[in-house]
């Protein structure tokens, strides 16, 4: 009898576990192989980096030799879509066809669950009677009746942007702990027992490096000590890991601060509270005079007025430069700080018998440890270059903070140095060099591999036979993106093209401004020809419900942005047309991109070609994998940037992608699309490239 450990070829291969007792399971040699080089990793420690094109079946490819090495694995999405994915069908299907034994919990941040304290506070207020409000009182019920997770994702009817969102969330800022009354039913509560008794843990990339940061400036930590973590959508994690890393203070801080506070008032000595509140109240003034002696977005010299997540009007960051740090800015930081320290003073003394006094003081803590970060005397800054310092504005929320130029170093650091086992993994990490060959040299430079001695790497070719499941339409006759006519003549564009299948399309913007314009337009009984297919927007509902009703419509039409570029899954006939505005170029007036060109420049490189264009690549190459996927897909995507056929540079974009038929009228693109199907050429054999260590 053999007892030997199963392997993940045992599982994956062609006469696996999966083959044999998954009906719908093929074998997939790009898996497999894929799998082999993450059972290497776990099993031998080290990093891996690993691009698995569209339909290699990658979560599959590190979801079994995770299980199988029996250690603690964090898996890191980009998405919490993918979150979702993973733990309600990937984790049941393989328990189901394999027999493997094995606990997985799903983490997600504290915003996402229902906090069952403060939806019975806000039913008890005069809240619900508000306009805002009473319109989604029906589906609050209904979810708080059927949930059994508290995760906002599964609740129907109720817009992201909904201010209700705001009184019955859980959040860092709101959260008691075990003195909380509801604290054994909570749902964070049982949320986190669940992941301390699990081998798979699934978060998202906000969560981990927010638990990444936390445990680097010993405030604790959120996810379970592990043993390895695979970072899917890893070209995600140089942008989330300099969130993480920074600092920053908001008005929207103060104003939960001061709100906190108030609550104080029951179980608290109505002397302490009362020093509380005009100790906060007084913060809240100074941290507007510290505002108001620093340049503002409204008047810098930057790109115009973009849109925010919640609607309100919003411009880009405006960089604080050491100059602006002047006498008077350090005199009120001074000042603020010593408030604060008078504000913690003052918790302490009631801190030791109330964890919400005692969960204030820490905030109050971190946010003088933020506030000293940002205004440091400008000749005392021994490291001028290491961090970027920026204002923004996001509705009516007012930010300053400081973001690390080079995520890379932290990275080493913090993640590569400090964890046994590390796979990156996407459908995009390698940019083409000239010659057409993928190179892994862009992710390695932004996330600090460069330096490190011996990374593993593996290119799997997707299965997919591109040339003829899909369509590359370059719209060409269009004008540039910037200019005044593009909205006006991109959204007759898009009528025809959404005509042209019948629906079942995805419009992917590069802003919220142009989303909803070019819905609008799309919409509006003043277009000649205005889309008659159901359409959704991005933000009336959860991107879970707004997803569901996309599949089930069959010929919708959604408008969407960043979100929806990366982690979606819509195979089959309702998902026929992918529609991108413009290539998707990091905004070179941000603070953070200029300083990071400016560092390029510095060494001698060119910033547009070693950093924007690459980076932009990558983000296309993701919205485009939104198209094909599975073998019987078939579908266009539409790039409304002429740009990419006029400039030189668009041949590193078309490099990059798949390769599809490109067409450049919409006569030859009628052509392909309403050719009959016939007899598909045999799938491609999956090929493996550059598997092995890389010096």
């Amino acid at each position: 009898m053999n007892n030997a450990p199963l392997t993940t070829t045992d599982v994956l291969g062609p006469d696996g576990l999966l083959g044999r007792n998954m009906p719908d399971h093929e074998y997939r040699p790009g898996q497999l192989h894929m799998g082999q080089s993450v059972e290497r990793t776990l099993n031998d420690d080290g990093v891996l980096l690993v691009e698995a094109g569209t339909g290699t079946g990658k979560t599959l490819a590190y979801l079994v030799p995770a299980i199988l090495s029996e250690k603690r694995v964090v898996i890191s999405t980009g998405t919490k879509a993918l979150q979702d994915q993973i733990i309600q069908r990937d984790i049941p299907r393989l328990r189901d066809h394999t027999g493997l034994q094995f606990e997985a919990a799903v983490m997600k941040g504290l915003e996402n669950y229902l906090c069952l304290r403060r939806a019975e506070e806000f039913a008890m207020s005069s809240k619900p009677a508000e306009p805002a409000h009473r319109r989604y009182l029906t589906p609050l019920a209904q979810w708080q009746n059927d949930t059994s997770s508290g995760d906002r994702a599964q609740a129907h009817g109720i817009p992201e942007t909904a201010s209700l969102w705001n009184h019955v969330l859980s959040s860092s800022e709101t959260r008691l702990g075990a003195r909380c009354p509801h604290y054994d039913a909570c749902f964070v509560t049982r949320m986190r027992q669940k992941a301390q008794a699990a081998q798979i843990i699934v978060v998202n990339h906000h969560l981990f490096f927010a638990d990444l940061a936390a445990r680097r400036s010993n405030f604790g930590s959120v996810i379970p000590e592990y043993d390895a973590v695979v970072l899917d959508e890893a070209h995600e994690i140089e942008d989330v890991a300099t969130q993480f890393f920074g600092i920053r203070i908001s008005t929207r801080q103060l104003e939960h601060l001061s709100r906190d506070v108030h609550a104080l008032a029951v179980g608290v000595p109505i002397d302490v509270v009362r020093a509380a509140q005009s100790h906060v109240a007084r913060a809240s003034d100074l941290f507007s005079t510290l505002l108001g002696q620093l340049p503002t977005p409204a008047t810098s010299r930057v790109s115009g007025p973009s849109t925010s997540s919640d609607g309100s009007p919003s411009v880009p960051r405006l960089e604080i430069q050491p100059e602006h740090l002047t006498a008077s800015v350090q005199s009120t930081a001074h000042e603020l700080d010593h408030v604060l320290e008078q504000l913690g003073a003052t918790l302490q003394s009631t801190a030791r018998k109330d964890e919400r006094a005692a969960h204030l003081k820490r905030r109050t803590s971190r946010m003088r440890n933020h506030l000293a970060q940002f205004a440091e005397p400008p000749h005392h800054e021994a490291s001028t270059h290491s961090h970027v310092r920026w204002r923004e504005r996001k509705g009516r929320q007012d930010i300053i903070g400081a973001s690390p130029v080079d995520a890379g170093a932290v990275l080493r650091e913090h993640l590569f140095l400090s964890t046994p086992a590390v796979v990156l993994t996407s459908a995009t990490l390698t940019t083409t060099r000239s010659k057409g060959e993928p190179s892994f040299d862009f992710l390695r430079q932004r996330t600090g591999l460069n330096e490190m001695e011996t990374v593993e790497e593996a290119v799997v070719e997707s299965p997919f036979d591109y040339g003829q499941q899909s369509a590359l339409y370059l719209a060409h006759d269009l004008p540039d993106p910037r200019a005044g006519n593009y909205p006006a003549l991109a959204a007759e564009r898009i009528c025809e093209l959404v005509a042209l299948v019948g629906g079942g399309v995805f419009v992917l913007c590069t802003s919220l401004q142009m989303m909803r314009e070019l819905h609008k337009r799309c919409t509006s009984p003043e277009q000649a020809h205005p889309i008659t297919q159901p359409t959704l927007l991005q933000g009336q509902s959860g991107k879970q419900a707004t997803l569901e009703m996309f599949r089930t419509q069959r010929n919708a039409v959604l408008f969407a942005t960043s979100g929806f570029w990366q982690g979606i899954d819509v195979p089959g006939d309702a998902l026929r047309m992918v529609i991108i505005d413009k290539l998707p170029f990091e905004v070179p007036t941000d603070p953070l991109v200029r300083a990071r060109c400016a560092r390029l420049e510095e060494q001698g490189e060119s910033p547009f070609m070693r950093y924007l264009v690459p980076s932009a690549a990558l983000t296309l190459k993701q919205g485009f994998g939104r198209l094909i996927r599975t073998q019987k897909d078939r579908g266009i995507v539409a790039l409304l940037d002429s740009r990419i056929t006029t400039k030189g540079y668009g041949k590193t974009f078309l490099r990059s992608l798949p390769p599809a038929q490109q067409l450049k009228s919409l006569e030859t693109l009628k052509d392909f699309w309403n050719k009959p199907k016939g007899q598909q050429k045999p799938p491609k054999e999956p090929s493996t490239k550059g598997s092995g260590p890389h010096p």
